[in-house]
């Protein structure tokens, strides 16, 4: 689904009235009706102010479950400890930066290629070693739990370190719209999934919310591409259990095979041990605060990119008629060859996938 997409029909603006209505769209005085209609056609809605602070209210309420953990007197002094530094992170107030709250953001794992050139790469990585977004280098085998599976879309363009185009749900995307209209739905997913395919940019992969296994922090974990087999493999495995955290996993590297040249996949590896009681908590509480927080990022996420194809098509309705009147003109006297474009929502975590 192309920029254009999002302008095209004849509807007008919501009227006053309708927004003064319960549950009315944010975005409903300002977006046009015909966009409003294609993402209700894709039950997409966009959340009104008071559902969006019910969503907050979720996450602190998940945030203040996790915290009575560290007080729990069945749980050890040591997990007690363990729990207090996980609150830490997660917290979105931190010391020194009081009036810069901002949601949990989660580390990435990243995977050197011969030709990665992440900031966040150690120089003592090896192409097939692991690293996060922190910085930091991972076990050649890092045991983790996992406690959330969701699936995105994004699209890269070689040498643009930015995505082009990133859909943190696989349905709408900051850029081309409804994934399930867009002319770059990933390989896999067009036509259902069934008939013929074809490649294209975008790719899908499995995003994975992970518990380190000594307890120290919690990873994002993405399977795309060549590495997708992998994603699959641990979804197979996880659905055999009543819930994903009762068991943990094991995470490497090793040598793809294929005429691409030298290159790593992840590998998944199970290890059949359950875990303990007080893991299994933990792993459900820091669950369930991960799944309130994605809940309102997505939420947030509905209203910004219907906002911002509001934005563009009112950008492109006032350049149409100010070049007709004279308007956008340059220092020179001649009119702009285009209309500014509007600013994207942004990925923030997307990480090239692998």
């Amino acid at each position: 689904m192309s920029d254009r997409n999002w302008k095209e029909g004849k509807g007008a603006a919501a009227s006053p009235a309708a927004a003064e209505r319960p549950g009315t769209p944010v975005v409903a005085e300002v977006m046009p009706k015909t966009a409003l209609a294609v993402l209700k056609d894709a039950s997409i809605a966009i959340a009104s102010q008071e559902e969006l602070k019910a969503r907050g209210l979720q996450v602190r309420q998940k945030f203040e479950a996790l915290a009575e953990l560290a007080y729990d007197p069945s749980f050890s002094e040591e997990m007690k400890a363990k729990v207090k530094d996980l609150l830490a992170l997660a917290s979105p107030v931190k010391p020194g930066m009081e009036e810069m709250v901002t949601p949990w953001s989660v580390v990435r794992v990243n995977m050197a290629q011969p030709t990665t050139e992440l900031a966040a790469k150690p120089e003592s990585a090896r192409p097939g070693d692991m690293f996060t977004t922190a910085g930091a280098l991972l076990d050649k085998s890092f045991a983790f739990i996992p406690l959330h599976f969701h699936v995105e879309n994004i699209m890269f363009i070689k040498g643009q370190r930015a995505p082009e185009c990133g859909a943190p749900d696989a349905k709408l995307g900051d850029r081309f719209g409804l994934c399930s209209e867009c002319e770059h739905l990933p390989f896999g997913l067009q036509n259902a999934g069934r008939g013929e395919q074809v490649k294209t940019k975008c790719r899908n992969q499995i995003v994975v919310a992970a518990l380190a296994a000594d307890l120290s922090q919690v990873y994002l974990l993405s399977f795309g591409i060549t590495s997708r087999s992998a994603g699959t493999d641990l979804v197979k495995l996880a659905k055999m259990h009543p819930y994903p955290w009762k068991q943990s996993y094991l995470l490497s590297t090793e040598r793809g095979k294929g005429d691409q040249g030298l290159y790593f996949v992840f590998k998944v590896e199970a290890t059949s041990k359950d875990n303990p009681p007080e893991v299994v908590r933990l792993a459900q509480a820091l669950s369930e605060l991960f799944s309130a927080n994605r809940k309102q990022f997505i939420a947030e996420w509905y209203v910004r990119v219907a906002a911002a194809a509001e934005t563009a098509a009112a950008t492109e309705a006032a350049f149409s008629a100010s070049t007709a009147s004279g308007r956008f003109e340059d220092r020179e006297g001649e009119v702009s060859a285009e209309a500014p474009r509007p600013a994207r929502a942004s990925v923030r975590t997307a990480a090239p996938p692998m």
